[in-house]
């Protein structure tokens, strides 16, 4: 979340002038300036710039230098910030969104705007918990619970993501039956495909 943007021009001569804004996620311009690169500036050569967004109201933004996007940021206050657990912007397009649920309703010559109140519901992070042996485990597809897919002798994983708690709802059992650990989101690992795109998310537990 930043307040200011540093950045630099690789190459600017006297006299330039830069178009620096900024576009909501509406794509509406919320912030605009231009940059004129001094007279005693050397030919060619680069250009600081740094940029104050203190005007701006919290949300999702983007910057544009000469029309083409140059960043994506997120702007907020500092102090609320630091205790922030999200940040949710809504944006409505108004073509598509029931009447009913639209913020905006039309009033004789006039529009007016009307409360409206939306229920945000977090899901946990869930990931495929999957347990690795240093030695066989022993386990098979007739013994192996339900809850687990067969990988190799030395590794099984769930069959579906699980939400990550401290508490889980119950803990998961192996094919002799013991309690085995939960893991962590510091044990989360993303894997990747021959295209360097995540593919699959795991939570690692070393057995």
């Amino acid at each position: 979340m930043k307040r200011n943007w540093k950045g630099r021009l690789p190459s600017a001569n006297p006299g330039d002038v830069f178009q620096f804004q900024v576009q909501d996620g509406n794509g509406k311009l919320a912030w605009a300036t231009d940059i004129r690169i001094p007279d005693t500036h050397p030919d060619g050569d680069p250009f600081p710039i740094n940029l104050d967004f203190v005007s701006l109201s919290p949300g999702r933004y983007q910057l544009l230098q000469q029309e083409e996007i140059i960043d994506e940021f997120v702007f907020a206050d500092a102090r609320e910030a630091q205790t922030a657990l999200a940040l949710v912007e809504i944006f409505l397009n108004s073509d598509e969104v029931n009447a009913s649920l639209s913020p905006v309703q039309p009033q004789g010559q006039q529009t007016v705007i009307q409360p409206q109140t939306y229920v945000i519901r977090f899901k946990n992070r869930a990931t495929t918990w999957r347990y690795r042996y240093q030695r066989p485990h022993g386990c098979s597809l007739t013994n192996l619970p339900d809850d687990f897919t067969l990988i190799d002798d030395l590794t099984y994983a769930t069959t579906r993501p699980i939400g990550l708690r401290q508490q889980p709802a119950r803990q998961l059992v192996d094919c002799q039956d013991d309690l085995l650990p939960s893991p962590t989101v510091t044990q989360i690992k993303p894997e990747t495909d021959e295209n360097r795109s995540v593919a699959q998310i795991f939570s690692d537990v070393y057995l």
